[in-house]
């Protein structure tokens, strides 16, 4: 009853809330870049190494036409255990803004209560009960709590951006170590291939020593080299059940070792059109996040120098009491109070103005890792275009460099049959010819996995 009396007053002190200071605006994105880096940092028209033109492709993973692949992606962005933390920060960056908001609505409680009492001796009881409601609102006159909103507004797509770079992240550590342990595989099947060549290589050596044609040095190089080949067999070994259970780690399994790589690489995608630079800062999640971070800290700016002003907050309660012996009287009352109150700050020993200047030291900072972020990106983009030219180079000199040590180690070999050269000769030969083909196997990996790095550096999802 006596609650709708509180209608018309509340109306009026709506009003300053009402037609209070509007929040203002962030800086934009291009004076945020402009505090951040100097004019020689600013991104300029292209990108400076050689590229492909046209718009950032998604769905970079897969491009690399592999099923297995796919599906250990895809399994891993459903149950990496760091992916799980990420989205719970994001619901716990929710909860903060509802939580900041808050303010911004009256907060109203209910108090309903009975109690009796007694007169010394007398047998005369007198009971009392009834309800209140009571209501307390500060009144956002100058923006401060929407400022403090804002600020965790801003954060909470700070959060969600990090999310999307994890997601990100983990997608190109699951296809990098794919193509890693695809090259620990090759690595292994050379390292065994070796080892039959020297076992046979020790065979022969035995004979031609056991006819006199060569002294006991050679049977000596002979073991040494296949108990090299030996040992280099259980280094990959060892190198692929580190990386296997690295892997399965990142898709949320037990390391179980149980995970068998490819025999053989995927093919090389075609070349990546890579935008412009200006268009990365809307497109890399870690630099969309390091942005939203400056907006939260200018609105906490805001919010401290806000709090230099005088706060004007709602106060009431209205309710109704049922006493005995007022009843009896006929003054049961009902009960109503309203009020406005107005706290302006005047000593607080500092502790507004130092919260000014550490916001603003804040917002300096937030600003400075703003510009580290972009120029990061820019780096990331720039040495991934540059590496793809030179890696490839390398690949086809490497190629034709195990061509032609295969050449010369067949024509060793021969010869050694012959007897015309040393073994120790021919085993340099093959540790060469060894050497050059892990080179291969390691520029063909470098290749895929700096393809990698420049979807990651580009923002593509994957």
């Amino acid at each position: 009853m006596m609650i709708r009396t509180l209608t018309r007053p509340l109306a009026l002190c709506l009003v300053p809330a009402l037609t209070g200071c509007v929040v203002p605006p962030p800086p934009t994105q291009q004076d945020v870049l402009a505090q951040a880096v100097p004019a020689s940092g600013q991104p300029p028209g292209n990108w400076t190494a050689p590229h492909d033109g046209g718009s950032v492709a998604t769905g970079w993973v897969s491009a690399f036409r592999d099923k297995r692949l796919n599906a250990l992606v895809s399994e891993a962005l459903a149950n990496n255990t760091d992916l799980k933390i990420a989205a719970a920060q994001v619901e716990l960056a929710q909860a903060a803004l509802a939580l900041a908001g808050s303010p911004l609505f009256p907060a109203v409680n209910a108090d309903a209560g009975a109690n009796a009492r007694r007169q010394g001796g007398s047998s005369t009881t007198d009971t009392a009960s009834g309800l209140a409601v009571g209501l307390d609102w500060e009144l956002d006159f100058w923006g401060r709590i929407r400022s403090s909103q804002a600020s965790s507004a801003a954060r909470l797509r700070a959060t969600e951006n990090d999310l999307v770079a994890a997601r990100l992240s983990v997608a190109g550590l699951v296809t990098k170590s794919w193509f890693t342990l695809i090259s620990l595989n090759q690595s292994l099947s050379l390292a065994r291939q070796q080892v039959d060549i020297y076992q046979a290589q020790l065979g022969l050596v035995e004979d031609k020593f056991n006819a006199g044609q060569v002294d006991q040095v050679d049977p000596s190089l002979a073991n040494a080299s296949l108990s090299g080949a030996e040992a280099l067999v259980a280094e990959v070994e060892g190198k692929i059940q580190a990386t296997t259970r690295a892997l399965e780690v990142l898709l949320g399994r037990y390391p179980a070792n149980e995970i068998k790589a490819a025999a053989s690489f995927p093919p090389l995608p075609s070349r990546v059109p890579a935008g412009v630079p200006a268009n990365l800062l809307n497109r890399r999640p870690d630099v969309l996040a390091a942005q939203a971070k400056v907006d939260a800290a200018f609105f906490d700016v805001k919010a401290a120098e806000l709090a230099l002003l005088p706060s004007f907050s709602l106060t009431g309660s209205a309710g109704s009491a049922d006493v005995e012996l007022l009843n009896v009287l006929n003054l049961a009352p009902d009960v109503l109070s309203i009020g406005l109150a107005v706290l302006q700050p005047i000593f607080n020993g500092g502790a507004l103005n130092a919260g000014i200047a550490g916001a603003t030291a804040t917002q300096k900072a937030a600003i400075a890792a703003y510009g580290t972020e972009v120029l990061d990106a820019f780096r990331q983009v720039e040495t991934s275009l540059g590496n793809e030219t030179y890696l490839r180079k390398r690949l086809g000199l490497i190629e034709a460099q195990a061509g032609y040590y295969k050449e010369a180690v067949a024509l060793a070999e021969d010869k050694y049959n012959a007897g015309t050269i040393s073994l120790q000769n021919l085993l340099q030969l093959q540790n060469d010819l060894l050497a050059s083909d892990q080179a291969v196997i390691g520029a063909t990996s470098g290749l895929l996995i700096n393809r990698v790095d420049l979807y990651l550096a580009l923002g593509g999802t994957p």
